[in-house]
Protein backbone atom coordinates (compact mmCIF):
# COMPACT_ATOMS: atom_id res chain seq x y z
CA UNK A 1 0.00 0.00 0.00
CA UNK A 2 0.98 3.59 -0.95
CA UNK A 3 0.15 6.46 0.42
CA UNK A 4 -1.28 10.19 -0.70
CA UNK A 5 -0.02 9.47 -4.37
CA UNK A 6 -0.83 7.33 -7.20
CA UNK A 7 1.85 6.21 -10.31
CA UNK A 8 0.61 8.59 -12.45
CA UNK A 9 0.25 9.16 -16.43
CA UNK A 10 0.15 5.42 -16.83
CA UNK A 11 3.22 4.18 -15.46
CA UNK A 12 1.70 1.56 -13.08
CA UNK A 13 -0.16 -0.40 -16.21
CA UNK A 14 3.46 0.34 -18.17
CA UNK A 15 5.15 -1.69 -15.11
CA UNK A 16 2.78 -4.92 -15.70
CA UNK A 17 0.47 -3.22 -12.32
CA UNK A 18 -2.63 -2.64 -11.36
CA UNK A 19 -3.48 -0.09 -8.58
CA UNK A 20 -6.76 1.26 -7.14
CA UNK A 21 -7.50 3.58 -4.41
CA UNK A 22 -8.26 2.01 -0.89
CA UNK A 23 -9.17 4.65 1.02
CA UNK A 24 -8.85 8.66 2.02
CA UNK A 25 -7.16 10.64 3.93
CA UNK A 26 -6.38 14.62 4.52
CA UNK A 27 -4.10 17.78 6.02
CA UNK A 28 -5.37 20.55 7.46
CA UNK A 29 -3.77 23.91 8.73
CA UNK A 30 -3.59 24.75 12.57
CA UNK A 31 -3.29 28.03 14.12
CA UNK A 32 -2.63 28.05 17.68
CA UNK A 33 -3.82 31.40 18.79
CA UNK A 34 -5.35 32.96 22.37
CA UNK A 35 -9.34 33.01 21.76
CA UNK A 36 -9.48 31.53 18.76
CA UNK A 37 -11.22 28.49 17.97
CA UNK A 38 -11.55 25.77 15.40
CA UNK A 39 -12.32 26.64 12.03
CA UNK A 40 -12.09 30.57 12.71
CA UNK A 41 -9.77 31.24 11.15
CA UNK A 42 -9.50 31.64 7.34
CA UNK A 43 -6.95 31.60 4.75
CA UNK A 44 -6.92 31.24 0.56
CA UNK A 45 -3.98 29.48 -1.09
CA UNK A 46 -2.48 32.76 -1.46
CA UNK A 47 -2.09 33.46 1.82
CA UNK A 48 -1.15 29.66 2.53
CA UNK A 49 1.44 29.75 0.90
CA UNK A 50 2.38 33.62 1.94
CA UNK A 51 2.66 31.94 4.84
CA UNK A 52 4.65 29.08 4.58
CA UNK A 53 7.23 30.46 2.22
CA UNK A 54 7.80 33.51 4.75
CA UNK A 55 5.97 36.74 2.46
CA UNK A 56 3.66 37.20 5.46
CA UNK A 57 5.47 36.96 8.79
CA UNK A 58 3.20 38.81 11.05
CA UNK A 59 -0.11 37.37 13.07
CA UNK A 60 -1.87 41.07 12.12
CA UNK A 61 -0.86 41.66 8.65
CA UNK A 62 -3.15 42.97 6.19
CA UNK A 63 -3.49 40.04 4.44
CA UNK A 64 -4.09 38.04 7.45
CA UNK A 65 -6.99 40.54 8.11
CA UNK A 66 -8.69 41.24 4.97
CA UNK A 67 -10.18 37.86 5.36
CA UNK A 68 -10.11 37.38 8.65
CA UNK A 69 -11.88 40.69 9.75
CA UNK A 70 -13.37 38.98 13.33
CA UNK A 71 -10.67 37.99 15.32
CA UNK A 72 -8.44 40.28 17.00
CA UNK A 73 -5.23 39.62 15.56
CA UNK A 74 -1.69 40.17 17.74
CA UNK A 75 0.76 41.75 16.55
CA UNK A 76 2.79 39.38 17.25
CA UNK A 77 5.89 36.93 15.18
CA UNK A 78 4.47 33.81 12.76
CA UNK A 79 6.04 30.48 14.21
CA UNK A 80 5.95 28.02 11.34
CA UNK A 81 6.02 24.08 12.72
CA UNK A 82 6.85 21.95 10.14
CA UNK A 83 7.64 18.41 8.87
CA UNK A 84 11.15 17.24 7.49
CA UNK A 85 10.67 16.93 4.32
CA UNK A 86 13.56 15.67 1.84
CA UNK A 87 13.81 17.29 -1.49
CA UNK A 88 11.89 16.00 -4.57
CA UNK A 89 9.06 14.29 -2.53
CA UNK A 90 5.82 15.45 -3.01
CA UNK A 91 3.44 15.97 -0.79
CA UNK A 92 -0.18 17.51 -0.40
CA UNK A 93 -0.20 20.89 0.79
CA UNK A 94 3.25 21.43 -1.67
CA UNK A 95 0.92 19.69 -4.54
CA UNK A 96 -2.11 22.20 -3.95
CA UNK A 97 0.36 24.93 -3.68
CA UNK A 98 2.08 24.59 -6.80
CA UNK A 99 -1.74 24.27 -8.95
CA UNK A 100 -2.98 27.40 -6.89
CA UNK A 101 -0.21 29.71 -5.74
CA UNK A 102 1.83 32.29 -8.68
CA UNK A 103 4.99 31.64 -6.83
CA UNK A 104 5.05 28.30 -4.82
CA UNK A 105 6.08 26.20 -7.72
CA UNK A 106 9.31 27.80 -8.71
CA UNK A 107 10.57 27.75 -5.39
CA UNK A 108 9.32 24.43 -3.76
CA UNK A 109 8.09 22.42 -6.80
CA UNK A 110 5.35 20.07 -5.39
CA UNK A 111 7.18 19.43 -1.85
CA UNK A 112 7.93 21.24 1.04
CA UNK A 113 11.50 20.89 1.43
CA UNK A 114 13.97 23.90 1.23
CA UNK A 115 14.72 27.00 3.30
CA UNK A 116 11.78 27.34 5.67
CA UNK A 117 11.18 31.07 7.42
CA UNK A 118 13.57 32.49 10.08
CA UNK A 119 12.73 30.82 13.93
CA UNK A 120 10.93 28.45 12.22
CA UNK A 121 10.48 24.35 13.90
CA UNK A 122 11.44 21.81 12.07
CA UNK A 123 9.67 18.49 13.91
CA UNK A 124 10.12 14.60 12.59
CA UNK A 125 6.96 13.05 13.74
CA UNK A 126 3.24 13.32 13.93
CA UNK A 127 3.40 13.03 17.90
CA UNK A 128 6.24 15.71 17.99
CA UNK A 129 4.36 17.57 15.41
CA UNK A 130 0.87 17.71 17.33
CA UNK A 131 3.06 18.38 20.84
CA UNK A 132 4.85 21.18 19.68
CA UNK A 133 1.91 22.78 17.81
CA UNK A 134 0.12 22.41 21.38
CA UNK A 135 2.55 24.42 23.83
CA UNK A 136 3.55 26.99 20.65
CA UNK A 137 1.52 29.97 21.03
CA UNK A 138 1.48 32.01 17.75
CA UNK A 139 2.47 28.39 16.04
CA UNK A 140 1.11 27.82 12.29
CA UNK A 141 1.59 24.35 11.48
CA UNK A 142 -0.78 21.18 9.88
CA UNK A 143 -1.37 18.21 10.71
CA UNK A 144 -3.99 15.15 9.59
CA UNK A 145 -7.69 15.97 10.28
CA UNK A 146 -7.99 12.78 12.80
CA UNK A 147 -4.58 13.85 14.70
CA UNK A 148 -6.17 18.00 14.86
CA UNK A 149 -9.93 16.09 16.24
CA UNK A 150 -8.62 14.11 18.68
CA UNK A 151 -5.88 16.96 20.13
CA UNK A 152 -8.82 19.55 19.51
CA UNK A 153 -6.27 21.70 17.89
CA UNK A 154 -7.71 24.52 16.26
CA UNK A 155 -7.63 23.88 12.23
CA UNK A 156 -7.79 26.51 9.43
CA UNK A 157 -11.11 27.14 7.20
CA UNK A 158 -9.73 27.04 3.19
CA UNK A 159 -11.14 28.84 0.12
CA UNK A 160 -12.03 25.89 -2.21
CA UNK A 161 -11.77 25.94 -5.94
CA UNK A 162 -15.60 26.63 -5.97
CA UNK A 163 -14.59 29.93 -3.72
CA UNK A 164 -16.60 28.57 -0.64
CA UNK A 165 -14.24 28.46 3.00
CA UNK A 166 -14.87 25.04 3.93
CA UNK A 167 -13.51 23.15 6.92
CA UNK A 168 -11.66 19.73 7.15
CA UNK A 169 -14.60 17.40 7.39
CA UNK A 170 -14.84 13.27 6.52
CA UNK A 171 -17.52 14.74 4.74
CA UNK A 172 -15.50 17.17 2.92
CA UNK A 173 -13.10 14.88 1.84
CA UNK A 174 -15.57 12.24 0.56
CA UNK A 175 -17.32 15.34 -1.71
CA UNK A 176 -13.40 15.51 -2.88
CA UNK A 177 -13.44 12.52 -3.93
CA UNK A 178 -16.86 12.17 -5.34
CA UNK A 179 -15.93 14.84 -7.68
CA UNK A 180 -12.45 14.06 -8.87
CA UNK A 181 -12.11 12.55 -12.23
CA UNK A 182 -11.48 8.54 -11.46
CA UNK A 183 -10.84 6.29 -14.40
CA UNK A 184 -9.40 2.75 -14.56
CA UNK A 185 -7.58 3.30 -17.20
CA UNK A 186 -5.12 5.43 -16.47
CA UNK A 187 -5.23 3.91 -12.78
CA UNK A 188 -7.68 5.78 -10.87
CA UNK A 189 -3.97 8.23 -10.79
CA UNK A 190 -5.89 11.40 -10.04
CA UNK A 191 -4.56 13.22 -6.93
CA UNK A 192 -7.25 14.79 -4.77
CA UNK A 193 -5.72 18.64 -4.43
CA UNK A 194 -8.13 21.68 -5.03
CA UNK A 195 -11.25 19.30 -6.71
CA UNK A 196 -14.01 21.17 -7.69
CA UNK A 197 -17.59 20.96 -5.62
CA UNK A 198 -18.60 23.69 -3.16
CA UNK A 199 -17.99 21.48 -0.19
CA UNK A 200 -14.83 19.75 -1.63
CA UNK A 201 -11.94 19.88 1.30
CA UNK A 202 -8.96 21.36 -1.20
CA UNK A 203 -6.48 19.50 0.94
CA UNK A 204 -7.44 15.50 0.39
CA UNK A 205 -5.83 12.20 -0.55
CA UNK A 206 -6.04 9.03 -0.92
CA UNK A 207 -3.90 5.32 -0.21
CA UNK A 208 -3.29 3.50 -2.39
CA UNK A 209 -2.50 -1.03 -3.12
CA UNK A 210 -0.47 -1.71 -6.37
CA UNK A 211 -0.85 -5.29 -7.62
CA UNK A 212 0.33 -7.65 -10.24
CA UNK A 213 -2.20 -6.98 -13.48
CA UNK A 214 -1.01 -10.88 -14.50
CA UNK A 215 -1.43 -13.00 -11.46
CA UNK A 216 1.15 -15.65 -11.43
CA UNK A 217 -0.69 -17.38 -8.55
CA UNK A 218 -4.39 -16.78 -9.44
CA UNK A 219 -5.60 -18.16 -6.41
CA UNK A 220 -3.69 -15.92 -4.00
CA UNK A 221 -4.32 -12.92 -6.17
CA UNK A 222 -8.02 -13.81 -6.22
CA UNK A 223 -7.93 -14.19 -2.21
CA UNK A 224 -6.36 -10.71 -2.24
CA UNK A 225 -9.20 -9.07 -4.14
CA UNK A 226 -12.18 -11.15 -1.96
CA UNK A 227 -10.53 -9.48 0.65
CA UNK A 228 -10.65 -5.58 -0.66
CA UNK A 229 -14.11 -6.55 -1.87
CA UNK A 230 -14.97 -7.20 1.63
CA UNK A 231 -13.40 -4.31 3.32
CA UNK A 232 -15.00 -2.16 0.96
CA UNK A 233 -18.40 -3.55 1.68
CA UNK A 234 -17.84 -4.06 5.97
CA UNK A 235 -14.77 -1.63 6.73
CA UNK A 236 -15.53 1.12 7.34
CA UNK A 237 -15.83 1.75 10.77
CA UNK A 238 -12.13 -0.21 10.96
CA UNK A 239 -11.13 2.36 8.58
CA UNK A 240 -12.23 5.15 10.44
CA UNK A 241 -10.64 3.26 13.38
CA UNK A 242 -7.51 3.82 12.04
CA UNK A 243 -7.55 7.37 11.21
CA UNK A 244 -9.10 6.70 7.38
CA UNK A 245 -11.71 8.12 5.57
CA UNK A 246 -13.81 5.21 3.01
CA UNK A 247 -14.30 6.29 -0.07
CA UNK A 248 -17.96 7.09 -2.10
CA UNK A 249 -19.62 4.37 -3.32
CA UNK A 250 -19.00 5.56 -7.00
CA UNK A 251 -15.27 5.07 -6.54
CA UNK A 252 -16.26 1.50 -4.73
CA UNK A 253 -17.76 0.61 -7.97
CA UNK A 254 -15.87 1.96 -10.97
CA UNK A 255 -12.57 0.39 -8.90
CA UNK A 256 -14.86 -3.42 -8.74
CA UNK A 257 -15.36 -2.69 -12.05
CA UNK A 258 -11.56 -2.67 -12.77
CA UNK A 259 -10.54 -5.81 -11.40
CA UNK A 260 -11.97 -7.76 -14.36
CA UNK A 261 -8.78 -6.03 -16.32
CA UNK A 262 -6.66 -8.75 -13.37
CA UNK A 263 -6.16 -11.56 -15.43
CA UNK A 264 -3.66 -15.05 -14.56
CA UNK A 265 -1.28 -16.12 -17.54
CA UNK A 266 -3.76 -17.35 -19.85
CA UNK A 267 -5.52 -14.30 -20.04
CA UNK A 268 -8.76 -15.40 -17.57
CA UNK A 269 -10.40 -12.83 -15.09
CA UNK A 270 -9.00 -13.86 -11.97
CA UNK A 271 -12.40 -12.26 -9.92
CA UNK A 272 -15.14 -13.41 -11.75
CA UNK A 273 -17.85 -11.20 -10.61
Amino acid sequence: MCDRYAIEGGGAEKNDLKQFPIALGAIAPVVNLPKVSPGQFRVDSQLLGDILLGNVTRWNAPEIAALNPNIDLPDEKIIIVHRASPPGISTIIGDYLAKTHPTWKSIKGDGMAGTWPEGSIEVKNPIDNVGTLKKTTYAFGYLNIPQIMKNQLSYVQIKNKAGKFVSPSDDNVVAAATNADWTAENGFAGVLTNQPGTDSWPLSMASYVLIYRVAEHPERTQDILKYFKYSFRYGALRAIQNDYIPLPDSVKNEIHSSWKSIVDVSGAPVMKD
